[in-house]
């Protein structure tokens, strides 16, 4: 989670200046490391998942929607967490995937 900490607080910094760096942090798997390696998912440490979500959320709203933030991620509080809902944009699983099992599979078998 450092390493999130770290690039928030970079983009903190330098909202307030006149950098070049865009107003866009793209985060890929945050929650990688939460979950165990064998897929088994009993292991996952799901407090410390939201845990991240939960800083991702209070960020952007603590720079009032001036830094876009992007998750590329498995977890999914959308059943429990009406802002995780109203964020997710796309749910990339089975044939709506961004990449299809068969690149000729008729959508409606």
């Amino acid at each position: 989670m450092y390493h999130l900490c770290a690039l928030l607080g970079l983009h903190w910094h330098l909202k307030d200046t006149n950098s070049f760096v865009p107003r866009l942090v793209v985060f890929d798997q945050p929650s990688q490391a939460y979950f165990p390696s064998d897929g088994d998912q009993k292991g996952t440490d799901w407090d410390a998942v939201r845990s991240i979500y939960e800083m991702l959320f209070r960020f952007v709203m603590d720079t009032e929607n001036q830094i876009q933030v992007l998750a590329l991620d498995h977890a999914d509080f959308s059943r429990q967490d009406d802002r995780f809902r109203a964020a997710v944009r796309a749910n990339w699983h089975g044939y709506d995937g961004l990449i299809r099992d068969t690149p000729d599979q008729d959508p409606d078998d």
